[in-house]
């Protein structure tokens, strides 16, 4: 399962006229039903994260949570009253996620105090949807969305014989569009086992999408929920927009650049030596005419790939239905930056000021990097200029970093002193910190992972893995794992998996497992696979581990050198891509890092080493080695788009690859 949650948020530009219209939204989430067996999981964590989608795009958000009728009602007119302080132009926005219902043909959306036994008592007790259209045409403004993620399925129809599942056709949608977590009359999904509902999941990932039309998107939203749910929920909309022009929520192709910038553009693709790039361009301005040189360059970076061979590891012939890496492809080196003030260490000793941890943010639009020296540069992977940096205190030195899933924050972990905190990624305001400890005063925080998805934060201590989520204020305690006999030493989540990997204690023998997420409890506190001392396996402890982007598979690298690449759910060793010696010796080399490409096609290896070595995931070939530190590299991360490499070195130097072939 590949789900890209990534934020193509430089939110490329909205339209002028769209800057022009006041965006005003209303997100209301009903989870803690008084009534027992109502209650839902999901709700005010899926107002949560619309709402940061929503700001994103330029709306200012009213939320409301846990809202009793009085409040529903208050809510749906103070809406009006804005849309109509607004004027016309404004464009409204309203989503409930929570309890619905069907009575006599009218929606009802059902508050948290709601007593409802009889169809009487939704008459009585639960506001109409109606209601909030009155405010909608009061307030005169000609566009307006309205989503329902609502119709949850549980105990609620039970108790309501007489009222029908599901919510019905409204009919009255001029000037709106209406749209459905499910098609009328059927019941959604509150997603058990996840963070959030399908609906909101995809919702909140469409509305950052630039050049989609608004029935574009929901179009977009209900394919996905449909393959998310097997078919299971099926989004509905209905339209009654008008006017000629289309409304995108995070710009219109046609009117995401001004002509003045096509020259700025044109320079930067051509300076990108991607292949993705240069298309992109294209695909934004159809009308340019530099088509000549940009048919040219496409060409010569085409021609630069050499096919290869190799027996695939798996049955299609790249995963996915990605064509696999050739052997030989070329990366170009675009960026080389030394991190101001570690020019000064004495000849780059490797004790100073040393690069050791790097991240891409989840929008590609900006790269972090942690130093020795306790210091965090946030850095513009175009041009490596620095933007700003900022001190992490405490956290000296940070032995990794990850990004919120809204680009907004970062989050570290020193192993030194067992502390984790959440930084604001532009100010380096410390926003909340924690000490990650057991019982027993145990920790070595020494990994961390910010799931895109979920919106949890992982650490390890110990033997153990602490799951956390952060509300923009507060770091609070999800779910403790316990990962019995393991000292862990390496880290990934990514979607519905957890892999940790190690070595057991009092045996110098490496030990990897993976957990999964299992109804509501979350992820299930027995490991799905466990992974200790393989055939032919000499190293004393596994380093670094990381999912497949399909949770399909895991990579894994050792303190003795060797990396290889495992199945995720029955352990089963694929291959090897290396076998104990990195470099070109017979001694064997730490490995520091591995990563997976967005596609699933590559993996990057750093190590004791100065070269960055890249792997085909398809067929375990080598098929490229990025030479130009000075000494070892730490850390090496994709961006988002994959065809970026971002390589953290302990000569103090940040350095960025671009993919010529693909």
């Amino acid at each position: 399962m590949i789900r890209s949650f990534l934020i193509i948020a430089s939110l490329w530009v909205i339209s002028a006229s769209a800057v022009a219209q006041q965006r005003i939204a209303l997100v209301i989430g009903n989870s803690a039903y008084e009534t027992e067996g109502w209650s839902l999981a999901n709700p005010v964590r899926d107002v949560r994260l619309v709402r940061i989608a929503l700001e994103d795009v330029g709306f200012d958000v009213h939320t409301v949570t846990d809202a009793t009728d009085d409040e529903m009602r208050a809510a749906f007119q103070q809406h009006g009253d804005r849309l109509a302080a607004a004027g016309d132009s404004a464009v409204g926005f309203v989503f409930f996620a929570g309890h619905g219902i069907q009575s006599q043909g009218l929606n009802y959306l059902i508050p948290v105090n709601a007593s409802i036994f009889t169809e009487a008592d939704v008459w009585r007790d639960a506001p109409r949807l109606e209601d909030l259209f009155m405010h909608l045409r009061r307030a005169g403004n000609q566009t307006n969305f309205v989503v329902l993620d609502a119709c949850r399925n549980n105990g609620l129809l039970r108790s309501v014989r007489s009222a029908k599942g599901g919510l019905a056709s409204t009919q009255k949608t001029r000037g709106t569009l209406v749209a459905f977590a499910t098609q009328p009359g059927n019941v959604a999904e509150d997603g058990a086992g996840r963070r959030n509902s399908p609906y909101a999941s995809a919702l909140a990932a469409y509305l950052r999408k630039p050049g989609l039309s608004a029935e574009s998107m929901f179009r977009g939203i209900a394919t996905r929920v449909e393959i998310d749910t097997s078919n299971k929920q099926q989004p509905w909309i209905e339209s009654g927009l008008r006017g000629e022009e289309d409304f995108c929520f995070a710009g219109c192709r046609a009117a995401m650049r001004a002509p003045s910038d096509e020259a700025t553009d044109l320079q930067q693709a051509l300076n990108s030596g991607s292949i993705a790039e240069l298309s992109r361009f294209l695909e934004t301005y159809p009308a340019t005419s530099s088509r000549t040189i940009v048919d040219r360059e496409l060409s010569r970076l085409r021609s630069l790939a050499t096919p290869g061979d190799g027996r695939s590891l798996v049955e299609e012939p790249g995963r996915n239905g990605v064509p696999a890496p050739r052997v030989g492809e070329s990366w170009q080196q675009y960026t080389g930056l030394v991190i101001p003030g570690c020019e000064s260490s004495p000849d780059r000793d490797e004790t100073l000021c040393q690069a050791n941890k790097i991240g891409w943010s989840p929008d590609g639009s900006l790269l972090a990097a942690a130093t020795t020296t306790g210091m965090v540069h946030i850095l513009d992977p175009v041009t490596g200029e620095e933007l700003h940096k900022w001190s992490a205190g405490f956290l000296e030195p940070a032995t990794d970093l990850a990004w919120s899933p809204d680009s907004k924050h970062i989050a570290l972990t020193s192993l030194w002193n067992n502390r984790l905190a959440v930084f604001n990624a532009k100010t380096g305001y410390e926003v909340v910190e924690a000490r990650i400890m057991d019982e027993e005063g145990r920790g070595f925080t020494n990994a961390l992972e910010w799931n895109l998805e979920t919106g949890l934060i992982a650490v390890p201590y110990w033997d153990r893995l602490r799951l956390l989520e952060f509300d923009g204020e507060a770091l609070n305690l999800v779910q403790d794992i316990a990962a019995p006999d393991v000292d862990v030493r390496g880290l990934s989540m990514l979607g519905s998996t957890i892999g940790l990997a190690g070595q057991t204690f009092f045996e110098e023998k490496p030990k990897l497992q993976t957990y999964r997420i299992a109804g509501e409890a979350g992820f299930t506190d027995i490991p799905v696979t466990t992974i200790a001392a393989p055939d032919g396996f000499a190293s004393r402890h596994a380093t670094s581990i990381a999912i497949a982007p399909d949770e399909s598979a895991l990579v894994i690298g050792t303190f003795d050198g060797w990396v290889q690449v495992y199945d995720a759910k029955t352990g089963e060793h694929i291959v090897d891509l290396v076998r104990g010696a990195i470099a070109e010796t017979d001694d064997w080399s730490a490995v520091n890092s591995v990563a997976w490409s967005p596609d699933g096609q590559r993996i990057i290896v750093t190590d004791e080493d100065p070269r960055v070595r890249v792997f085909s995931a398809v067929d375990g070939k080598q098929v490229a080695s990025l030479e130009s530190n000075k000494f070892n590299t730490d850390d090496a991360v994709f961006n988002p788009a994959g065809d970026r490499i971002a390589v953290a070195s302990i000569d103090g130097t940040i350095r960025l690859w671009s993919l010529l072939s693909q």
